[in-house]
């Protein structure tokens, strides 16, 4: 006999005996995906998001050595400049266009002229390399701008369809649909489900992000073609993943997270109502404001990273004749990737889907990394191989705790977007781009406008310390708000 778990979304329904998701369209078609044909979907389409971005993250580490300190900061700043802007005004009104899939399709397509760009910077001179790179920056930054809405309701789409299995694996009781135990079983289920996702995708991100900038380093020491091989392989590679997103089902739209435009939606709609989602609602929910200092501590820490962990501690620290800053990204990814299914399994296993405890672990592995730069403000004058932070190891357990505060953010931190935005998910993950995005386009900027400040951590890192103090209060209230409604 089969038995069927309803839940509240129209003419849909959930097959528990073959754990098939059956979707009962306007036209009477029926369409079924396996638990295993969910699951593949979901990761062949983190695969290649995964290995695309991490071209993409991979060129931005090289593009201080690449592309000089001056064009670097410009290069890197209106990137984000760009990525901000467009979540900010026009993300929700692309993908409301394209759909999730599409979304993510063109932007992996447009992404690949920012590598591009890398080439043609390297081989020219003067005005001409600096159109280039910035050209390349504009399209990218555009492209990011709406990549990560596009991700965002794809994940939700996901998470959505996967719930009712996790259900079925006996993680929650069987009960019919009529509220109270049911519904607090199903909120569990739902945040398990996102909790799960959220892992996989951050794992796969991070694990391709390390890859990449392992490959970067690795890879000029092998062809002869030096530097420009990377950026000719990152083209191909990125080419071919955009290529495949469009073998990848879209999920989100299976699950009614996000449609392509029916084409009713009229010119002026698209202009007031979608491309001021996230604006409305940042002022209309006052989780969204909350959930800002822990995105921006996010941002203008990676930039620190970028510029003086990086250009300053690791250049003069570690380097000899091998360039080791490659390495230590990858570190960062790979401690963050390893973290990311651990933090997921606490979280479902032993805290039912509560994903506080975690969050505030990151923000204190922020905290706890930025307080020890700012403690010793080492100048570059100052520098002594072997001493104070001057040395391997103590360069690598900072990283480490980088890459811990980094798991969480792309992991956890997703999820609990997910958890407090169900119905505005495009919205909610325009405003992490927005949060972040804007704290890191800040950052690069104030490298370049103050050109000693790479040389005086003591500002950067105070502004940082700041903001992840504001997030161990605002947190705890967008947690207690979400919990009240």
């Amino acid at each position: 006999k089969e038995t069927h778990l309803t839940l509240c979304m129209p003419r849909r329904s959930f097959d528990m005996d073959s754990t098939k998701y059956v979707l009962n369209e306007e036209d009477g078609e029926k369409k079924m995906m396996s638990k295993t044909k969910l699951m593949w979907n979901f990761v062949l389409m983190s695969v290649l998001f995964s290995i695309n971005h991490g071209c993409v993250t991979a060129c931005i580490a090289l593009a201080s050595s690449d592309l000089g300190s001056d064009l670097s900061a410009w290069s890197s700043g209106t990137l984000y400049l760009m990525y901000t802007l467009c979540a900010l005004i026009g993300a929700n009104a692309i993908v409301h266009f394209t759909g999730a899939k599409y979304g993510i399709a063109s932007a992996l397509f447009l992404y690949c002229a920012y590598i591009a760009s890398f080439l043609v910077a390297r081989e020219t001179d003067g005005t001409t390399k600096w159109i280039g790179a910035i050209a390349g920056s504009v399209i990218g930054g555009f492209a990011a701008g709406y990549l990560w809405t596009a991700q965002g309701p794809f994940m939700q789409g996901a998470a959505k369809l996967y719930a009712p299995h996790v259900k079925n694996e006996g993680e929650e009781e069987l009960l019919p649909s009529s509220g109270g135990q049911d519904a607090e079983a199903d909120e569990i289920a739902k945040k398990k489900s996102n909790s799960l996702l959220a892992a996989i995708f951050g794992f796969t991100y991070l694990v391709c992000e390390a890859l990449m900038k392992v490959a970067s380093t690795y890879i000029p020491t092998k062809f002869s073609g030096g530097e420009n091989t990377i950026y000719v392989v990152f083209t191909i590679l990125s080419v071919m993943c955009a290529l495949g997103m469009i073998f990848v089902a879209d999920l989100s739209e299976i699950a009614g997270t996000t449609k392509k435009s029916d084409g009713k939606t009229s010119v002026r709609d698209m202009l007031t109502i979608k491309t001021t989602e996230a604006v409305r609602l940042l002022f209309s929910d006052p989780k969204m404001i909350l959930l800002y200092p822990v995105q921006m501590a996010f941002g203008i820490a990676g930039s620190f990273v970028a510029y003086y962990a990086n250009g300053v501690l690791v250049k003069n620290c570690v380097n000899d004749d091998t360039n080791y800053i490659g390495y230590f990204a990858a570190l960062i990814a790979v401690v963050a990737g390893v973290c990311s299914p651990i933090f997921s399994i606490i979280t479902r296993k032993f805290l039912g889907g509560k994903k506080e405890y975690v969050m505030i672990l990151g923000i204190v592995a922020f905290l706890c990394e930025m307080s020890v730069y700012m403690a010793y403000d080492l100048q570059k004058d100052d520098l002594k191989r072997g001493e104070k932070l001057c040395d391997v190891k103590p360069l690598l357990g900072l990283y480490v705790v980088h890459g811990i505060g980094r798991g969480v953010w792309e992991s956890t931190n997703k999820a609990v977007i997910l958890d407090f935005f169900p119905d505005n998910a495009m919205a909610a993950f325009a405003n992490v781009i927005v949060s972040s995005g804007l704290a890191s386009t800040i950052g690069f900027f104030m490298y370049e406008f103050d050109k000693d400040l790479q040389n005086h951590p003591l500002v950067v890192t105070t502004i940082t310390v700041v903001l992840c103090a504001i997030s161990l209060v605002t947190y705890p209230i967008a947690v207690s708000l979400n919990k009240k409604k």
